[in-house]
């Protein structure tokens, strides 16, 4: 699987629709509440998105090596 996937291509599409929450954030320094959480909410939500695209690696893998299995009676660690 390579990094230009469809798979990868929504991960960075997720990841950079939700950056616009840090827009109005200082650069080191969370100097209020609502920074605070608007940066634990940017962390949250690019964990979700890197955590889709490592699941998303894992069912192809798992299809692929299922596909080899019963084409060809191959069993493969891919």
């Amino acid at each position: 699987m390579h990094k230009d996937t469809v798979a990868y291509g929504k991960m960075i599409s997720g990841l950079e629709s939700i950056k616009i929450m840090l827009d109005d954030v200082p650069d080191h320094t969370c100097s209020t509440e609502l920074h605070h959480l608007q940066v634990q909410s940017f962390i949250f939500l690019s964990h979700a998105a890197m955590e889709q695209y490592i699941e998303e690696i894992a069912l192809w893998c798992a299809d692929e090596a299922m596909s080899k299995l019963h084409d060809g009676s191959i069993i493969t660690r891919l």
